[in-house]
């Protein structure tokens, strides 16, 4: 089985790696490729964003930041329509 986490924030990141630990202790083939921390690398997943890219704290940093906010949110859609039609990732 396939999965795709996303965890944007530590505690999020502690929660996906434990979801994660037990993934693969039901299914070690499954595939997981996720947007988060050391922990949920440390525990196998495929990293495709790191949580330091995606962290945004303030109103004023969040303000100055939507762009790259938007488009992370873009980039995510994409992906995940992309892997929806795929097979494999």
């Amino acid at each position: 089985m396939k999965y795709y986490v996303i965890a944007g924030e530590a505690s999020g990141d502690m929660h996906g790696a434990n979801l994660v630990h037990d993934i693969f202790v039901k299914d070690p083939e499954a595939q997981v490729r996720a947007w988060g921390g050391e922990r949920l690398e440390k525990e196998g997943a495929s990293m495709v964003r790191h949580l330091d890219e995606m962290s945004f704290m303030g109103f004023w940093e969040v303000f100055l930041s939507l762009p790259k906010i938007l488009g992370l949110l873009k980039y995510c859609n994409l992906i995940l329509r992309v892997i929806t039609r795929m097979s494999s990732f």
